[in-house]
């Protein structure tokens, strides 16, 4: 009997590429897969740009013009097991801050993560006294490797991008699921791989899922002396939440067909929306603070179960420390209740009082309590 591909059966993996001591584009190889992704679906796949040229006696046959490799990968949100990717896609976490190593140990098995946006997400040296490095910690020239090896096992052929990097990411929550998206874009494809012909090697880690209802949402006025508190929670049908590294990615003489190492061409954008009922108190609020422009900060926290033996609970944290509510809308779409749609936008400021504070005062951070122990970047 032939082999049948099962959609339902695909696993995925995102691995780092090696660390290297010089700038070097793509990998020299790929990495070996260690662990699954909470896979929903994937579309990464090579997508040829061919062109003819019209003469007098016809079309020309297209001649390719390059080989991009790009795709979508939609995941289930989880608090563990996407370290890796909140890495990758922010590009940014401290050896140490105010001299304590991250991940930070909360407790035997538990540790805290901060991911912060980078400047730039190209293989970039470490500088040891600003990232927190102590003597013999850091090889000469390491880079700051942000591209990985994405691999889908589709059973009947594993499917390798070799130097992919997380050119956007969007986080939606909903009452029916919490998922995270992954825009990936990578130098390469390949359906024959000696590094990763499948997958079969790794098992569930035993993700845990984000719950919707375990969610609490604040949001207030900026300020650089009042935190935000208990009065600030706002409660929220949904939300959406992207970040757009604005990553070009263009084919060069030397990398032709394919991409040259990605990089961006402007500061990372957050935007996002959040969608409230309007039939409660808080609508008012979020209308006049749209209305005035008011510069706002607000946090995200998800907190799940307690990680097994430890007093301590699985969490993820998503800070802004400064966004602006572009507009409210209340359309009336029926006989039904009316709900507020409001789009944001995050923009980089020094972080307000009671956020975490990291070295990029970018226009987002994210933290992680989990059981991994390594940074993913080192």
């Amino acid at each position: 009997m032939a082999d049948i591909a099962r959609g339902f059966r695909t696993k995925a993996a995102l691995t780092r590429e090696a660390i290297m001591t010089t700038p070097t584009w793509p990998a020299a190889s790929a990495a070996a897969a260690t662990a699954l992704l909470p896979l929903l679906s994937e579309d990464v796949r090579e997508r040829p740009d061919r062109r003819s040229v019209q003469t007098a006696l016809g079309d020309t046959p297209p001649d390719t013009l390059a080989r991009p490799v790009a795709g979508s990968v939609p995941l289930q949100a989880t608090y563990n097991g996407l370290e890796t990717v909140w890495a990758l896609a922010l590009g940014y976490q401290a050896k140490r801050y105010a001299g304590i190593v991250f991940p930070q140990e909360l407790a035997t098995g538990v540790y805290k993560h901060r991911f912060e946006v980078d400047s730039d997400l190209r293989s970039l040296a470490w500088d040891a006294t600003a990232d927190g490095f102590s003597g013999g910690e850091l090889a000469a020239g390491q880079q700051r490797i942000r591209r990985a090896t994405f691999v889908a096992d589709k059973q009947v052929e594993c499917w390798e991008s070799l130097s992919a990097m997380v050119g956007s990411l969007e986080l939606e929550a909903s009452p029916a699921r919490v998922a995270l998206s992954l825009g990936l874009v990578a130098h390469s494809i390949t359906r024959d791989s000696a590094v990763n012909p499948n997958l079969n090697a790794l098992s569930d880690p035993g993700f845990r899922p984000l719950a919707f209802h375990e969610l609490v949402l604040r949001i207030g006025e900026y300020s650089a002396s009042s935190a935000l508190d208990s009065g600030d929670v706002l409660q929220v049908a949904g939300l959406r939440l992207s970040l757009d590294n604005r990553l070009a990615a263009p084919v060069t003489e030397a990398t032709w067909p394919a991409i040259d190492e990605p990089a961006r061409i402007a500061p990372a954008a957050v935007a996002g929306a959040l969608f409230v009922p309007r039939y409660t108190s808080a609508s008012e609020t979020l209308l006049t603070w749209a209305d005035a422009g008011t510069e706002l900060m607000a946090d995200l926290v998800w907190t799940g179960p307690l990680i097994p033996g430890t007093a301590h609970a699985f969490s993820l944290a998503v800070y802004l420390p400064c966004l602006m509510l572009l507009e409210a809308d209340a359309p009336t779409t029926g006989p039904q209740m009316h709900q507020l749609n409001v789009p944001l936008t995050a923009y980089a400021q020094a972080p307000g009082a009671g956020f975490p504070v990291g070295r990029k005062d970018g226009a987002l951070m994210v933290e992680v309590i989990s059981t991994l122990a390594t940074n993913p970047l080192l």
